[in-house]
């Protein structure tokens, strides 16, 4: 099953504003998010830090949410405000 990923912000620097992963079959954003650490290493501490957001279809989704076929994620990075 190959997932496009969409990512912003410094995510978008590090890795790239989108990337096509090639994953076994359905799989949850946190499991897809560890396997975008492992191969992005110089991104791995945004992507696993815990306020990282997925989004499908427009809406947020938990870290336990299942990604499946035609399924489009984007990953918004962590933000600080003032």
């Amino acid at each position: 099953m190959r997932v496009k990923i969409t990512f912003y912000g410094r995510l978008g620097e590090l890795i790239a504003r989108e990337v096509d992963l090639d994953v076994p079959g359905p799989i949850t954003v946190i499991d897809l998010i560890r396997r975008l650490a492992q191969s992005y290493s110089n991104a791995a501490e945004s992507l696993l830090h815990p306020r990282v957001r997925a989004v499908v279809r427009d809406q947020v989704v938990p870290q336990d949410f299942v990604v499946g076929p035609g399924d489009q994620l984007e990953i918004l990075p962590i933000v600080s405000g003032g």
